[in-house]
């Protein structure tokens, strides 16, 4: 199977204390709040127009304000061939955006995705949280709205069931150790093992 290609990768939290994930999730769409973010602007990429009208939201906050409007491009802009991620009812979901941004009615953001969430591999493995390793993980954490992921190459490769090098490497020492134990079976070094233990 050939390997799952992301040009980026990002976690996003859907909705403040996930009020919006099983919509979201059963509807195959990302939503975005920032209800006064200007949504003309953004849809535009006018970047600092949306910057200087944000910034009375932010208390003159240069670093919130940096933060959110790298959380907005990263919703508006992001290409069909990034791949989103969040957690919602025990497992990790994921998905491609597709399309612009729309504005709802309640002036949160709504964007399409490519063929909705999945709760599954490409190979079709459940992904259970505890399936998933701690650095993955700690994603959720996060206290804004999206950010990048850590851990996208265990990401990319988990996504595309792909063995990593390190269980990999395991398998290969299990398959040597196997084999040196076979050998030893009935020979005179085994039973001067035993006579020796």
């Amino acid at each position: 199977m050939p390997r799952l290609e992301a040009t980026s990768t990002h976690y996003i939290k859907l909705g403040r204390g996930g009020e919006w994930q099983a919509e979201a999730i059963g509807g195959g769409v990302l939503r975005f709040g920032y209800r006064e973010l200007s949504h003309d602007l953004c849809i535009a990429g006018d970047w600092e127009g949306a910057r200087q009208a944000w910034r009375a939201h932010r208390d003159g906050n240069d670093a919130v304000l940096t933060s959110d409007m790298n959380q907005a491009r990263i919703f508006y802009t992001a290409p069909e061939t990034s791949v989103f991620i969040t957690f919602h009812a025990g497992r990790m979901y994921w998905c491609r955006p597709r399309g612009p941004a729309e504005l709802l009615a309640d002036r949160t953001k709504l964007r399409r995705t490519v063929d909705g969430w999945h709760g599954q591999t490409v190979g079709g493995n459940d992904l259970f949280y505890e399936r998933l390793s701690g650095r993955l993980l700690k994603v959720q954490g996060f206290r804004g709205t999206i950010c990048g992921v850590d851990a996208e190459d265990y990401l990319l490769r988990k996504l595309g069931d792909e063995v990593t090098p390190q269980v990999e490497a395991a398998l290969q020492a299990e398959t040597q150790m196997i084999a040196a134990i076979s050998g030893l079976m009935g020979s005179s070094d085994l039973a001067g093992l035993r006579a020796a233990g």
